[in-house]
């Protein structure tokens, strides 16, 4: 696969419609979130070459370093999350949900916009109280008798998503591509990472692809790509794919996830955590 084979299929493109708002979340062919239209704007892919080229294996590592002391200085965002992930051998419908998250001491608040089934769902978390556990308002009519208090590895609090609450977020997407490069460190493989830069959430992104070709025990995803938002230096995308099989030219993906219109440090307080 070339370079620019890799841009072409795997760009962002969004389209406004009605009430709602299409953007692509997966590739080939791309799949489409549902964000009000309200709030998201089109998102424009546009894809320039790097030149000279950017060596990936050295500017990944830098991405990460930087994203993880922005994040450390971040107190509070909030914006639209949405995500599709395979869940026992099955893709599960792309879920798009209000979040606010508050970094320390964490808590986190989701609130499902689509699908229509989990239309209306409340997580809520924060650290400490509850015992730990998750606040929980099923959609629809189940949610008509209000919060019920769960466990946080309770199915109520997880549906067809393949983490916990209190594992959901930019923090929780930055530990996940960083153990994932940590397991290729460790099992002394030597990834594939292509550069360029790009337009998501019609801001501008640095967007890098890792094909982890080589098998091995830890391996988290034959392709990893992961945007890093210009300005705020915050993952803001991230992709996850299986290998290729048979004369397939892309494999199945793990998940997807993305945050679109954040709103950083805007001063998040308990009562938005507290249901």
């Amino acid at each position: 696969m070339t370079f620019a084979h890799s841009l072409k299929r795997f760009g962002v493109g969004a389209v406004l419609a009605g009430a709602v708002a299409a953007g692509a979340v997966a590739a080939d062919p791309p799949a489409k979130l549902t964000l009000p239209a309200s709030d998201i704007t089109p998102v424009a892919a546009k894809v320039t070459s790097a030149e000279p080229a950017v060596n990936g294996a050295e500017a990944l590592p830098k991405a990460l370093a930087e994203a993880r002391a922005v994040y450390a200085k971040t107190r509070d965002y909030s914006g639209y999350m949405v995500r599709q992930e395979r869940v026992g051998g099955k893709l599960q419908p792309e879920q798009t949900a209000e979040i606010r998250v508050r970094t320390e001491p964490f808590a986190v608040y989701t609130k499902t916009l689509a699908p229509k089934p989990l239309l209306g769902q409340e997580l809520a978390y924060m650290t400490g109280k509850k015992d730990d556990k998750v606040r929980v308002r099923a959609a629809g009519i189940a949610g008509v008798g209000g919060f019920l208090t769960v466990n946080a590895d309770d199915p109520k609090a997880n549906v067809d998503s393949r983490h916990k609450i209190t594992d959901t977020g930019i923090g929780a997407v930055l530990k996940r591509v960083d153990a994932a490069m940590d397991a290729e460190k460790k099992a002394k493989t030597s990834p594939q990472i292509l550069v360029g830069e790009y337009k998501f959430d019609n801001r501008p992104c640095t967007r890098y692809e890792v094909f982890c070709e080589r098998p091995h025990m830890s391996r988290y995803a034959y392709r990893v790509v992961v945007y890093f938002d210009t300005e705020l230096k915050l993952p803001v995308r991230m992709e996850a794919y299986d290998a290729p099989k048979g004369a397939e030219t892309s494999g199945e993906m793990i998940e997807c996830v993305s945050f679109v219109s954040l709103k950083v440090n805007g001063g998040l307080g308990d009562a938005v955590f507290e249901k």
